[in-house]
């Protein structure tokens, strides 16, 4: 059998055998300002902000938003003009190979369709027009056209717990609900004035982790759903200024779990 069968046998297995979630734990990630102005990667219990630590320096200025891409278990920023890749173990900040013709405003990996979307702006300065998929290379394919009713985007993000798509406008004051396929607006929802500067869904609980404006720190939960806030957690260490959250699944339950299960089949499978 080979290795590939064999971790997908693992994984399926585990997930039979558990009959629950297979995510063991989500660790939240941000990218920030320090105190120098260097940009960061950094770590941090989504329930102790304060206990955050550097990952390390991106080696880049200018970045903004952060999302993980399992696929190559990696994190996805961008500059003005090209897309970077972060090391989730080091920081460093890596270009892709082509530089954008647009204007990135939002960015989120869908993991109903097993690709990066992204915000993009086709004709600048004017507001986003388009959702458009991030390839390989670093190019982006537009994909469909956003509502005429979404005057703008400042962040996306996907909830993989209730699979939907969402983006924010911080000076409309509101969250959308997008289809991820039709790009048609599915639900508009409302949040307190200037929130939801940059955010991520935790697999975990369903919710939005989130720093409102862009001179904050502070992590604030809310609900996806109705848009009001539930709870202030706490100041982000190591950071003056956060540009990106991003949440990483650790699915190490269901693995070890399956790794189990597995090993029992098989030795009894030998002793039969």
């Amino acid at each position: 059998m080979s290795l590939k069968r064999i971790f997908t046998a693992i994984f399926i297995i585990g997930s039979f055998c558990s009959n629950t979630q297979v995510l063991a734990s989500a660790d939240l990630y941000a990218l920030g300002e320090d105190s120098s102005g260097a940009v960061q990667l950094v770590n941090l219990d989504s329930s102790l902000p304060s206990g955050a630590s550097a990952v390390g320096a991106t080696g880049v200025d200018g970045l903004a938003f952060l999302e993980y891409d399992p696929r190559s278990d990696w994190f996805v920023s961008k500059d003005a003009s090209q897309v970077h890749h972060i090391d989730r173990s080091t920081g460093a900040s890596t270009p892709f190979p082509l530089s954008t013709a647009f204007e990135i405003q939002g960015m989120a990996y869908v993991t109903s369709l097993n690709q990066m979307l992204v915000a993009i702006n086709t004709s600048p300065p004017g507001p986003e027009q388009q959702i458009g998929r991030l390839n390989s290379d670093g190019s982006i394919t537009p994909i469909f056209n956003l509502s005429s009713s979404i005057a703008d985007i400042d962040e996306m993000f996907w909830d993989p717990v209730q699979m939907k798509l969402y983006a924010s406008d911080v000076q409309a004051s509101e969250i959308y609900e997008i289809d991820e396929v039709s790009g048609l607006l599915a639900n508009t929802i409302s949040v307190a004035t200037g929130e939801n500067f940059r955010a991520s869904i935790n697999p975990l609980d369903g919710l939005i982790y989130e720093v409102a404006t862009p001179d904050t720190t502070i992590l604030l939960t809310r609900n996806p759903s109705t848009g009001s806030q539930i709870a202030t957690i706490g100041t982000i260490a190591g950071v003056s200024a956060v540009r990106g959250l991003s949440f990483v699944p650790e699915p190490t339950a269901g693995l070890l779990l399956g790794a189990g299960c597995l090993a029992i089949g098989f030795r009894r499978r030998r002793s039969s």
